[in-house]
């Protein structure tokens, strides 16, 4: 028997599904075979026939979470079942309702929407698809919100953030105060279309982007992973 420390980077060329070594024995394209697979053999297809939506007067599909990102977070919120969840940012509240719908009917789902427009489709949207019931919407500026839940001592065990990217920063040093032990964090948009990649992102939200992921990088205070689906998710665990 041999006993001998694994070396983790020799892993680093089969990270994802589109490195060389993970599309050796395929004789298709990878991008648009993972794609099928992803259609084919998991659940995010019957998202479209389930609900129609009160929709406003801007492109939805572009600005929604998309669907496997939604199946990730309702089975994490599953397992987790958490008492207490907050969204930060829900356009028109599709993500919002997925969230209520997998919650268990004592927990509780508060949701931060800045955009009038958007706030009251979220709340028509919930009220047409879900049960409607221990939800708590704010029609306000998540950072002036999230201060008041800090100094109110309010906790949550499942957050997703969703908000303005270039605040991503600025939302963190509240968020870390009202996360419980333990609880999850989901950050979407970490890649923001690429820019945030780049050395020197060249958009506003892209640089915010960039800023949080360098910040939370040397936060010890979490466990975290990010995810290539879509735009990059990250999941953080608070120890």
């Amino acid at each position: 028997m041999i006993i001998k420390k694994l070396n983790m980077n020799k892993f680093k060329e089969s990270y994802t599904p589109f490195q060389e070594f993970n599309k050796q024995y395929l004789k298709g394209d990878m991008y648009s075979s993972v794609f099928d697979a992803v259609l084919n053999y998991s659940d995010v297809g019957d998202f479209n026939d389930k609900y129609e939506f009160i929709q406003i007067g801007i492109p939805t599909e572009r600005n929604i979470s998309n669907p496997i990102t939604l199946k990730l977070i309702e089975s994490l919120i599953k397992i987790k079942n958490p008492k207490a969840f907050l969204e930060i940012g829900t356009f028109i509240g599709v993500s919002t309702v997925c969230f209520k719908n997998a919650l268990s009917s004592s927990s509780n789902l508060t949701f931060i929407e800045v955009v009038k427009d958007s706030y009251d489709a979220t709340l028509k949207n919930l009220k047409e698809h879900t049960s409607n019931t221990n939800i708590l919407g704010i029609n306000g500026d998540a950072l002036d919100t999230l201060k008041v839940m800090n100094k109110n001592n309010i906790k949550y065990d499942f957050i997703y953030l969703d908000g303005g990217k270039e605040n991503y920063c600025r939302y963190m040093k509240y968020i870390d105060k009202i996360i419980a032990k333990e609880g999850i964090l989901i950050v979407d948009d970490v890649f923001f279309h690429g820019d945030a990649l780049n050395d020197k992102p060249i958009t506003e939200k892209g640089k915010g982007v960039k800023e949080f992921l360098r910040m939370i990088k040397k936060n010890k205070s979490y466990k975290k992973i990010i995810l290539p689906i879509s735009n990059g998710v990250m999941l953080l665990i608070k120890e």
